[in-house]
């Protein structure tokens, strides 16, 4: 996939995940450069646990939002790694900014995250700024339901 080409003041458009979207939400897994899932379905009903980015109605990023009462968590945030730096600084931005509008919106009081730095070297120091504090550390694990 090659990212349109973006001037400052196209749009990124932001929009819920639609039922249908769950092989759109693995390219773009795929493609921010993290490991495929075996066995895992992305063909199952995946509305509105999603939030996606669109540039000029191409989808170039993702993030899920796993909604919970007090701390809410936001996970996966996936940008293509060929997305030029500026327009991968405003996806993360757009789309972390909108997760924290939906986890307030429904009641959350906090909202946990983890973040790779490999991928997003500078999102620690803009989490920072935006009042974040590092709450833990550790291994992330993923097992089956």
């Amino acid at each position: 996939m090659s990212p349109p080409t973006v001037l400052n003041s196209s749009k990124v458009h932001l929009r819920y995940s639609l039922p249908s979207d769950g092989p759109l939400l693995y390219r773009l897994y795929l493609d921010s450069g993290k490991s495929p899932l075996e066995g895992i379905d992305w063909t199952g009903d995946v509305g509105g646990y999603w939030i996606v980015a669109e540039v000029d109605g191409v989808a170039m990023g993702c993030i899920q939002v796993c909604p919970s009462l007090p701390i809410a968590r936001v996970e996966l945030l996936c940008i293509p790694v060929d997305v030029p730096y500026r327009l991968k600084a405003r996806l993360v931005s757009k789309l972390t900014d909108m997760a924290k509008v939906v986890c307030r919106r429904l009641g959350a009081q906090a909202i946990s995250f983890v973040f790779e730095p490999p991928r997003y070297p500078h999102w620690p120091a803009i989490a920072k700024k935006r009042g974040a504090v590092k709450w833990t550390s550790g291994d992330m694990y993923l097992m089956r339901a």
